[in-house]
């Protein structure tokens, strides 16, 4: 099974104290993460108050950039 996943499971990523099922499920799943949350960590990163952490969140942003998924089924493709 692949999984689409939103921010809320990303950004156990970048806290202090990740959950450990979370990091398990990340290395151990199929996943992919939609363009709009790519966006909205990039935005999320750009805003940042820390100049180190705005450049660490932007490179993480930008290599989960490459994880999207180009041809995810759409409406069009027939999922409904």
């Amino acid at each position: 099974m692949t999984y689409l996943l939103d921010n809320n499971v990303l950004s156990e990523i970048w806290k202090p104290k990740p959950e450990a099922a979370v990091l398990a499920f990340l290395n151990a799943a199929e996943w992919f993460v939609p363009v709009p949350v790519i966006a909205e960590i990039q935005e999320g990163a750009e805003a940042s108050p820390s100049a180190a952490r705005r450049v660490e969140l932007v490179a993480v942003s930008r290599g989960a950039s490459r994880l999207a998924k180009p041809d995810f089924p759409s409406r069009k493709n027939g999922l409904h």
